[in-house]
């Protein structure tokens, strides 16, 4: 059975540099959080690059703050869905975390920042991605994906 850490306990062991709580695999590192659910960082040869423990830390110290911005994005969704034309109205909670370089849109070159996942409290059968940059914390697109 997996441990579940809080967003603090989870930054103090980046902090310390101390990862025996996370599960390394495939060149991600993995930790369960209340807060955040599954959290994922890239860890190329099982370690975490000091410039993304660096940023998990500044994020999960104002993960709050992310939540909202992330919240302002996804508000705007419009679903014309006729199986479930609801599924938006109680809202969202988060469902996971990615650290790490990603791409999106048509650009190829990857981009190195964070994301943060939701699905909704109301059933609906895809999940949101608000993706973040690194540099500013900020908001930049959602993405919707099939679970």
């Amino acid at each position: 059975m997996y441990k579940v850490f809080s967003a603090k306990q989870i930054v103090d062991f980046i902090e310390k540099r101390n990862f025996e709580n996370f599960y390394f695999n495939n060149g991600y590192a993995y930790i369960l959080s209340r807060e955040a659910d599954e959290i994922f960082i890239e860890a190329h040869n099982n370690t975490i690059m000091n410039e993304t423990a660096k940023l998990v830390i500044d994020v999960l110290n104002n993960l709050d703050e992310c939540i909202n911005k992330a919240h302002s994005w996804l508000n705007h969704l419009i679903l014309d869905d006729k199986m479930f034309p609801h599924a938006l109205d109680k809202g969202f909670e988060v469902c996971g975390m990615y650290f790490g370089k990603y791409s999106y849109s048509h650009d190829p070159s990857p981009t190195n920042g964070f994301l943060i996942s939701f699905s909704t409290i109301e059933f609906y059968p895809c999940k949101f991605s608000v993706k973040f940059h690194s540099n500013n914390m900020h908001p930049f697109a959602v993405e919707e994906w099939v679970q």
